[in-house]
């Protein structure tokens, strides 16, 4: 991520609704995406899940826009607590920004790292039947 301007910050839902801000992963075999799994936050809407990186970035989260299956969505606050998500205006929109990597580290560890006791990795995919 490159550098951000910020013209101003706010409380965590000020502007997003806090109970559609989810942790996922971005599953993808397609050359879009610079590996085929990428975790992050994302906000859900009418137009799919929102990725907050320089700018924001839609999904469809079911592979339809050939952007990748998002798996593993699970509550933002099951890891962050609300003080360590700030809402930040950019030139490029609003962002939801995280003031805190571990939670989203230990997010990656139990959803998307094999677990050491069973060789296996959780897998949630809302998509599928």
């Amino acid at each position: 991520m490159g550098k951000i301007i910020i013209n101003n910050t706010y409380s965590i839902g000020t502007n997003f609704n806090k109970d559609n801000i989810f942790l996922g992963t971005i599953k993808n075999d397609s050359e879009k995406i610079i590996s085929n799994e990428e975790f992050d936050i994302f906000y859900k809407d009418e137009n799919g899940y929102t990725r907050f990186t320089d700018k924001p970035e839609i999904f469809k989260g079911d592979n339809s826009d050939k952007k990748g299956i998002i798996t593993n969505i699970v509550p933002v606050f099951a890891y962050y607590k609300e003080d360590e998500l700030k809402e930040i205006d950019t030139p490029n929109g609003l962002l939801i920004a995280v003031t805190a990597q571990e939670p989203l580290k230990a997010y990656n560890e139990d959803y998307n790292l094999k677990n050491k006791e069973t060789g296996c990795i959780k897998f949630l995919n809302p998509f599928k039947k």
